[in-house]
């Protein structure tokens, strides 16, 4: 897996082995306040992108 951190707009990006497509999730600043873990599927299926 690879993974970087936007700390401006609070956006963790990742991609894994199986699925090289960037994907995306917004950390919003209110919902880190929370003593719960938050969890996100792992996207490992890719998306076509049609840009016309």
């Amino acid at each position: 897996m690879h993974f970087s951190i936007n700390l401006t707009t609070g956006t963790f990006y990742y991609s894994t082995y199986g699925n090289n497509q960037i994907n995306a999730v917004k950390l919003e600043k209110d919902r880190l306040d929370q003593t719960e873990l938050l969890q996100y599927p792992l996207q490992s299926e890719q998306a076509i992108n049609f840009q016309n």
